[in-house]
């Protein structure tokens, strides 16, 4: 069984450039920090002070794609990170807000990583079908399945969907397709469904397969309600008694909302039953925050890496494995040195980040992010092409151009088209890729 335990908050109530409608965060194998901004990616090295961090003017930093532009998406969501064959590849949900086509269709978009802190090679997309909303995203190291879900999980949408990805044809000619998909219907420890309200802002795996969830979201709407109360008790003659009780209960429950208790963070085993869930108070697994009106509290993306490992790289701020965001939203109106409740300094145009870290005990063993080693089958067709060659097909790739069966030679599995063609060239002198199942490796 699983304890945790909240360690502190680093960045603590600061802000800067790139803290600003920040959306979620992942990480790299190469110690870096992953973030998303609403149309914009960025990294930071571990061991860097996030606290006085800028991203401005970062020529490695990923603007939304432009095919994704033209679909008006304009929301990346909480992302995800993981290594095919040693290459790294980022994951990241998109939504549209503006209207267009993104904001009833969600896809998903991938990036390869050049590693480091360089730059992300936008690869391909791919439709979520069977949902609206998408804000998060998560790929499994136990079923290699990408889970996501809408922006709540209700007596509507009493699932998170599951994705499967077509890993042998991303690698090989860089599409990115979902052949299949399946439900998993989240449950409390008396495997009875539950309810997460909105919204569903972020997902992270630990390496032995436990799901994370964050969720939350600003206002509750009772201030709102406390004052239109207090308005309508005055004018309607029920008294100043009555309107400024209609407004002190309005914002009181504005600001220590029930919200805040809903969300937080959800611990899920593999088979979707609920493990722990944080609390807004006390010792332990705390996530403490106030969404009302007076403060705009809101969680964002979450993510798992265990920083004791990199103890001599990392920032002195940062400890523990798991780490999630909560931002201060402002808005157009805030005045730059406004102190809310709790000392809460506004900044005007910037969002103040809180990003919260926790200790996982026992960690478990594995590897964050997770690493799958992907084989594809080959063969080699028999017959020449008109120009000499022998054509090497992946089998694997769904290639609209397979030879028959019987004008097959295998070739085995191989991580990719090159080990493929080395392995046909035992057989042919001649050989090349075929142009639409193994292109890295077409020289026609």
């Amino acid at each position: 069984m699983s304890t945790y335990k909240f360690l502190g908050d680093y960045p603590d109530n600061d802000e800067g450039d790139w803290t600003s409608s920040l959306q979620g965060v992942t990480h790299n194998d190469d110690g870096y920090w992953i973030f998303t901004q609403k149309t914009r990616i960025f990294k930071f090295h571990i061991s860097e002070d996030l606290a006085a961090a800028s991203a401005a003017g970062d020529p490695n930093s990923e603007p939304m794609p432009e095919p994704l532009v033209r679909r008006k998406c304009n929301h990346f969501g909480d992302p995800d990170y993981i290594l095919l064959n040693g290459v790294g590849y980022l994951f990241v949900p998109v939504e549209g807000e503006d209207g267009g086509v993104c904001q009833d269709e969600p896809v998903i978009a991938v990036f390869r990583d050049s590693g480091g802190g360089g730059s992300l090679e936008f690869v391909d997309w791919a439709l979520l079908p069977e949902q609206a909303r998408a804000g998060w995203c998560a790929i499994s190291p136990v079923n290699r399945l990408l889970y996501t879900s809408s922006n709540k999980v209700d007596s509507e949408t009493p699932m998170i969907l599951r994705y499967k990805i077509d890993f042998n044809r991303l690698l090989a000619t860089d599409k990115l397709s979902f052949p299949s998909e399946s439900e998993l219907i989240l449950r409390d420890k008396d495997e009875q469904p539950i309810e997460i309200k909105p919204y569903m802002q972020g997902g992270a795996f630990s390496p032995d397969g436990k799901l994370y969830i964050v969720s939350g979201r600003i206002r509750s709407g009772n201030a709102s309600g406390g004052i239109l109360a207090g308005l309508v008790g005055v004018l309607t003659g029920g008294g100043l008694v009555g309107g400024v009780i209609g407004f002190v209960i309005g914002f009181a429950a504005d600001d220590d909302s029930w919200k805040a208790r809903h969300g937080g963070i959800r611990v899920f085993d593999q088979t979707g039953i609920l493990l722990e869930k944080s609390s807004t108070s006390g010792a332990g697994f705390k996530y403490a925050y106030r969404p009302g009106f007076q403060h705009n509290q809101e969680p964002e993306g979450i993510t798992y890496w265990d920083t004791d490992q990199l103890a001599g790289e990392r920032h002195a701020g940062i400890a523990g494995q798991l780490h999630g965001i909560l931002l201060n939203k402002q808005e157009a109106g805030d005045v730059a040195g406004e102190v809310v409740g709790d000392g809460v300094e506004l900044v005007a145009g910037n969002d103040n980040i809180w990003l919260k870290h926790y200790s996982v005990t026992p960690i478990p063993n594995g590897t964050s992010p997770p690493a799958f080693d992907i084989t594809s089958s080959f063969c080699v067709n028999r017959n020449a092409q008109q120009t000499g060659e022998h054509e090497v097909h992946n089998l694997d790739a769904s290639c609209p151009h397979l030879p028959k069966p019987d004008n097959r030679r295998d070739l085995g599995s191989h991580p990719s088209c090159g080990e493929a063609i080395i392995a046909a060239s035992e057989l042919y002198e001649n050989v090349d890729g075929c142009a639409y199942c193994a292109p890295k490796c077409n020289t026609r």
